[in-house]
């Protein structure tokens, strides 16, 4: 007889596991073990989540010391077959591990938690002092402890005793997997059937316990009862199990699924779409009619309706019995799309996906979209690799935003999974953005019907005038506040008129760096090179980048000097001037300190929408995407901050923040004013963004990037070498490039560097820095994985790198 076995990729954060190991699969697991099922397999002394790769059998001379699948966690397989392609894709294309491809299918990433169980031995114990027999005498008396349960009797020294004690064979341990969330079940009670006759006999044997008697009428007249509708019902725990004792009820337990807190909102009737909106849409149904993947660029100005071309695209979908993705950058967007959605297509037609989520809500969603209950995915990065079997639409709005790339590994753009898993399905991709990324828009320019255009707004309202203030004049005017005097007629005016205004600085914290005006000293953060940054709240000093906090100094470290000041403006000082300015002002502020709770993001932008706030201050997340209906002045402080980064993106990003945040202005009757304050008013970015003028700007980066062979004009790969000391870095770094230099085709890339990162130093580990600008991006690929670069720990590789800080 054969043996049977499977080849599985084991759920471990490990680099160096890249290969499947075998495993056999016992005659009782052999119907349900799968490919593409999860199980529970021994590896090394633990029990570890594992993804079944492959099931085959093995002649017995091949026979070897297999280690046995120890339980199947699905019933049926997890992943279906686009999705472990997709999968494999991701390996290939990325340069990661299968398994860790694998893991992004997963909610949590993990699907159980193992803990080691111990029990009592053969042996007896010999020389135990009073207290530790009573201690093991108490061990004893249950059949199993976790190490958990244990140290509640014993102390903190009940693992040390534990582990002694398996030593002397006095007590012996095992591995136990259990799933990390539980499904939610409710306990509900159902009348028994009874004919009528035999409800006379129970209503008379019940005539003296008239509250059992009228509970029993009510179930006879309603299917069952929850526990949640006791108190509405006036129905008493005590009552229904009196009832299920006599026989005359039943209870059962059901699952329940959690409920997330976002509840339909809007017109349920959607208005008649416009001319352009309708032609977007007849080319979008002619290729959701079609049996091949298309992709389409939806290119709309900021208020143009895209959201309504959305919503009809997933209506035909669902019409057609297939499920759609809908992607949003930030989790703060999820809440008006998931509400407009549901008043359209249901409560229970939409799920949401998002890593604010708690574990339970997250199984739930999954479960309904794995079951086919849910139709319509909406949710962060993560929600495209929902197991939705029957994908026929992926939509990204905003598809430019760098939200969509994961900075940690894998480093995965969701634009691109998307693009792959339309392929392998023959799903829909729709592209949406009024700035979209200069790599979508060549594409979509140079493939004919895939450009869309939405040139006006869809309630005709006019772009609103933006006004480039030159904060050097200011200067020389003797205005040295944060806000320039034009802004503040702006708000002014806003105000007064009982309208809103949206204020936006990309700097969180109160000051950007503080120095002593002494000796010139600045505080920095002594595991990375940067400044610290004042947080006047917590009247602390921060790191942006690893967290670091301390006190501020009262001298100086350096001189002993009293003169420490602070430089810069964030977000908090701009609060306080806003404060001082219209002390009757209503404001709220968002940013990073400010959302760290669950919902924070939707109770900020619902209040601000309900007009509970007059004025919303906030870095970037306040500009994306957000229909804010009486918001007429916007103001834009330090827009030309990211031009100084040495990043070839640098003019795209604050080309798109400056047009984004201006289109959150004069969306409805009201005309927008926008204030936009600058020391580069004559940067092609700043004045193209002025006149929210795309293919100007197009134009001018295009020709940049060109010029200087960046992306969309190559492939571009990062290297970053990062090692404890600077001088073992810098050589690491050279051996790098002499390698690649040596072993790469001079057709296949030009190799920029190695050179010291922006960033030189994060978190104790000093970076250097190397680019590949690919023209055979494959080939670059082969090389990386056949010299194993991409397995070193002190190397990180990023394909496709939007930031090259």
């Amino acid at each position: 007889m054969e043996t049977v076995v499977a080849d599985v990729l084991v759920n471990i954060a490990a680099r160096r596991v890249e290969k499947p190991f075998t495993y056999a699969v016992p005659l009782a697991l052999r119907e349900e073990v799968q490919r593409g099922c999860r199980v529970l397999v021994p590896f090394g002394a633990r029990l570890e989540e594992g993804f079944v790769w492959q099931v085959r059998s093995c002649p017995q001379e091949e026979e070897s010391n297999w280690k046995e699948i120890n339980a199947c966690l699905d019933l049926v397989p997890w992943f279906d077959e686009a999705a472990l392609s997709t999968a494999q894709w991701l390996s290939r294309y990325y340069l990661c591990t299968l398994a860790e491809a694998l893991r992004l299918f997963v909610p949590g990433k993990r699907s159980v938690r193992t803990e080691r169980i111990y029990c009592a031995g053969e042996a007896e114990p010999e020389g135990f002092s009073l207290e530790e027999l009573a201690l093991w005498n108490l061990f004893k008396e249950r059949s199993s402890w976790t190490e958990k349960g244990f140290c509640q009797q014993a102390g903190e020294d009940g693992v040390r005793i534990l582990r002694r004690w398996c030593r002397q064979g006095l007590a012996e341990s095992y591995w136990q997997g259990r799933r990390r969330t539980q499904e939610k079940t409710e306990s509900l009670w159902l009348a028994q059937e009874l004919s009528a006759e035999e409800r006379e006999a129970a209503l008379r044997g019940l005539e003296r316990k008239k509250a059992q008697a009228a509970a029993l009428q009510w179930l006879w007249e309603h299917p069952f009862i929850q526990r949640s509708q006791l108190a509405q019902s006036g129905i008493s725990l005590g009552v229904l199990k009196a009832l299920t004792e006599a026989g005359l009820v039943r209870r059962e337990e059901r699952r329940v699924y959690r409920q997330d807190s976002y509840l339909s909102e809007g017109e349920s009737e959607l208005e008649p779409l416009n001319a352009a909106q309708q032609q977007a849409m007849a080319a979008i149904a002619e290729g959701l009619d079609g049996k091949e993947s298309q992709e389409f660029l939806l290119f709309g100005v900021t208020g143009s309706g895209k959201t309504r071309v959305y919503l009809e695209a997933v209506r035909k979908v669902l019409r057609s019995n297939r499920q759609a993705i809908v992607l949003v950058p930030e989790i703060g967007l999820t809440g008006q799309l998931v509400r407009r959605f549901r008043a359209v297509l249901g409560e229970h037609q939409v799920v949401v996906w998002h890593s604010r989520l708690s574990e339970g809500e997250r199984l739930d969603a999954w479960d309904r979209i794995h079951g086919g209950q849910a139709g319509v995915i909406i949710g962060a990065r993560s929600a495209v690799f929902a197991p939705a079997h029957r994908l026929g639409l992926v939509i990204l709005d905003e598809e430019h935003d760098g939200a969509y790339k994961q900075e940690e590994r894998p480093r995965y753009h969701a634009r691109d999974v998307a693009r792959e898993r339309c392929r392998q399905t023959g799903a829909v991709l729709l592209l949406g953005s009024a700035t979209p990324s200069l790599e979508t828009y060549e594409r979509a320019s140079s493939q004919e019907g895939m450009l869309l255009e939405l040139p006006e707004r869809a309630t005709a309202a006019p772009l609103p005038q933006v006004a480039i203030v030159d904060m050097r004049q200011e200067l020389k005017r003797g205005n040295r506040k944060i806000l320039s005097r034009q802004l503040q007629a702006a708000l002014d005016a806003a105000l007064r008129q009982q309208e809103q205004a949206i204020i936006l600085l990309n700097r969180r914290g109160y000051a950007t760096f503080v120095m002593c005006r002494e000796c010139g000293h600045t505080m920095e953060c002594p595991h990375c090179s940067v400044s610290l940054v004042y947080h006047a709240s917590a009247k602390i000093l921060r790191c942006h980048y690893c967290d670091y906090q301390e006190h501020v100094p009262d001298v100086c470290p350096v001189c002993s000097s009293r003169y420490i000041r602070f430089f810069g403006s964030g977000t908090q000082k701009l609060e306080e001037e806003l404060r001082r300015n219209w002390p009757e002002a209503r404001i709220a502020r968002m940013d990073q300190d400010t959302v760290g709770r669950k919902h924070a993001h939707e109770d900020i932008l619902t209040a601000f929408r309900e007009r509970r706030y007059d004025i919303l201050l906030g870095t970037q997340m306040v500009a994306k995407g957000h229909d804010l209906p009486f918001v007429t002045a916007v103001g834009v402080i330090a827009a030309d901050s990211s031009l100084h980064l040495p990043d070839f993106r640098a003019a795209e990003r604050a080309f798109s923040l400056i047009t984004q945040a201006a289109g959150r202005a004069g969306r409805r009757e009201k005309a927008g004013n926008v204030v936009v304050q600058t020391y580069n008013p004559e940067h092609y970015a700043v004045a193209a963004a002025q006149q929210q003028d795309f293919p100007r700007f197009c134009q001018e980066e295009r020709s940049f990037r060109k010029a200087l062979g960046y992306p969309p004009f190559s492939r571009l790969i990062s290297l970053t070498i990062a090692v404890e000391e600077e001088l073992p870095a810098q050589r690491k770094a050279a051996q790098v490039a002499d390698i690649l230099k040596a072993e790469l085709p001079k057709e296949a890339a030009d190799i920029m560097g190695p050179c010291p990162a922006p960033l030189a130093r994060i978190q104790n580990l000093f970076r250097m820095q190397l680019f590949l600008k690919c023209r055979q991006p494959e080939v670059v690929k082969e090389v990386l994985c056949r010299l194993s670069i991409e397995g070193d720990p002190q190397i990180t590789i990023d394909v496709d790198p939007l930031h090259v800080l």
